[in-house]
């Protein structure tokens, strides 16, 4: 009875330290996995992070020399008409356009697949701007009246883009 007893209690304890093995190594596992888990998330959102950056930084340049051009327009706009004058006009009506449609275009797209939500609804804000103030270069070219109303609205481009700077910017660095 002896030796079945210590036969009993030698398998009991290499049962359990078996059973003991099992759950440390389980556990081991699933900490492991815990923690690939959030590396895998952190570098996820840092790559995100960086997408994003990446998107707003192009857009915002593209918005300043959208700006520039808008300035640019303005100032000859406002000078004694001539010939010089009206070749300049149209010379940066190409540029503007272009810039527009091939730079500032896919840049607020990007911004907008990019997100998050309020960055894109910002972005979107400067596209109505941008499209506004171009629709109103030739009209204030050939009624100075609407000189001024070019002015506003370029001033009401340059807020949108101010908001959305600070928007992207609190977006990054919530």
């Amino acid at each position: 009875m002896g030796d079945t007893n210590t036969l009993w209690i030698a398998a009991v304890t290499g049962a359990t330290a078996i059973l003991a093995s099992w759950v440390t190594g389980r556990g081991s596992s699933r900490a492991a996995l815990q923690q690939a888990q959030a590396t895998a998330a952190a570098q996820q959102a840092e790559r995100q992070r960086d997408a994003r950056r990446s998107a707003y930084l192009a857009l915002v340049e593209h918005m300043h020399t959208a700006g520039g051009f808008y300035r640019q327009w303005h100032t000859a706009a406002v000078a004694q008409p001539s010939e010089e004058q009206a070749a300049e006009l149209r010379g940066l009506r190409i540029q503007i356009r272009d810039n527009y449609h091939r730079q500032l275009l896919p840049a607020l797209h990007t911004v907008g697949l990019e997100g998050p939500e309020a960055v894109a609804a910002a972005a979107s804000r400067v596209q109505h701007t941008s499209t506004e103030v171009f629709k109103l270069l030739d009209g204030a070219l050939h009624a100075p009246a609407r000189a001024d109303e070019l002015h506003r609205a370029i001033i009401t481009f340059w807020d949108a883009v101010t908001a959305f700077a600070t928007t992207a910017r609190t977006a990054l660095h919530p």
